[in-house]
């Protein structure tokens, strides 16, 4: 039995297993499949492909994926609280103000605090700790929903 794949490679440091495509008629084409030395599961035989492989030598080595650095940790936090940011304001603010009835409904006071609330949801990017951590402002009651 031989077997037909592409693009294999290591995908951890033991050497045990091996990430590639197999061309299998049974499901009409190409397959993913990982090959793990430690399998016992005989549908595709790992001893055969493996041996395959190795004689072939074109598995592709393992690379240990790099840390990120500070700057893409920052970016992807800043990206997560934008997202918060938004959602609350889509879900929550701006379904008042957007609304005319809704927002006539409310006493001048309590559209006071709505809108310095949105602009301080707006304005977390500008906190000094941004984006390691942000302090939230304080929700009117007016828009708690009950």
């Amino acid at each position: 039995m031989t077997y037909t794949y592409k693009d294999a490679i290591y995908i951890d440091d033991t050497g045990n297993r091996i990430d590639c495509w197999l061309d299998l008629d049974k499901y009409e084409g190409w397959t993913p499949y990982t090959l793990d030395v430690n399998d016992t599961d005989t549908t595709i035989d790992n001893t055969v492909l493996l041996a395959q492989m190795q004689e072939a030598n074109d598995i592709a080595p393992y690379v240990a994926p790099t840390p990120p650095t500070q700057s893409e940790i920052d970016a992807e936090n800043a990206l997560n609280l934008r997202r918060q940011r938004n959602q609350i304001l889509r879900g929550m603010v701006d379904p008042f103000i957007s609304n005319p009835l809704r927002w006539e409904a409310l006493s001048s006071n309590e559209q006071s605090q709505v809108t310095a609330y949105r602009t301080a949801l707006l304005n977390i990017t500008d906190q000094s700790s941004f984006p390691d951590s942000v302090t939230w402002p304080e929700r009117p009651s007016v828009l708690d929903v009950t």
